[in-house]
């Protein structure tokens, strides 16, 4: 994912603890920062949105 701080926008969000450990394993599995966990996940899931639409 290219981050082109021109690009980005933050933004703040509440995350229950057990589900943020989750993705701290699932990026540390990934040699990923939390963000970059983050982000491709989203990314994944509106992929498969974007397909099953398509399907």
């Amino acid at each position: 994912m290219g981050e082109n701080t021109k690009d980005t926008k933050s933004l703040s969000i509440r995350i229950p603890l057990p589900l943020l450990e989750e993705i701290r394993e699932a990026a540390k599995q990934h040699n990923r920062s939390i963000n970059g966990e983050i982000l491709t996940a989203i990314a994944d899931h509106l992929k498969r949105s974007k397909k099953e639409k398509r399907d």
